[in-house]
C-alpha cells in the first residue's frame, strides 16, 4: 500500500475497529521553519496504549509521516519519522529506517489483540 493521508485514515479506522479511541485533528495552517504545512494528527488510545500518528503535508506536496508512543504498556518515545507502515488485522508494522539499495530496514511490529 502506498503511504498517503488516506492510508493514514484507513489505519486509524482499522485501529478503531480494534477498540482504540481515535481523535482526528487537522491543523491546516501549522507553522514551521519551512513555512506553513497541514498537520493530520491521529491520537489513538485504549487502556495502557496511546500512540500518535501524524502526516505533515508541505506546500510543495511533500508528505512526511511520524509516530510517537505516548504510553504503550510503559514504553514512551519522542515522535520519530516513519518510512512506511502496514496494518493487518492482527498487527501493524512500522518501518522507521529503510535502506534504499536493498529495501531492508529497521521496523517494529505491534501485535494487536482485539480490545474486547
Amino acid at each position: 500500500m502506498e503511504m498517503s493521508i488516506k492510508y493514514l485514515n484507513e489505519t486509524a479506522d482499522a485501529l478503531e475497529g480494534l477498540g482504540f479511541g481515535v481523535e482526528r485533528i487537522l491543523e491546516p495552517d501549522a507553522p514551521s521553519g519551512k513555512g506553513v504545512f497541514a498537520r493530520h494528527r491521529f491520537v489513538l488510545s485504549r487502556p495502557d496504549e496511546k500512540l500518535v500518528m501524524e502526516g505533515l503535508v508541505y506546500p510543495d506536496g511533500t508528505v512526511r509521516y511520524y509516530l510517537e508512543f505516548v504510553d504503550f504498556h510503559g514504553i514512551h518515545s519522542f515522535s520519530f519519522p516513519l518510512d512506511s507502515w502496514k496494518h493487518r488485522p492482527e498487527r501493524i508494522e512500522f518501518k522507521y529506517y529503510e535502506r534504499l539499495d536493498t529495501g531492508e530496514g529497521l521496523s517494529l511490529t505491534l501485535k494487536l489483540p482485539r480490545g474486547d
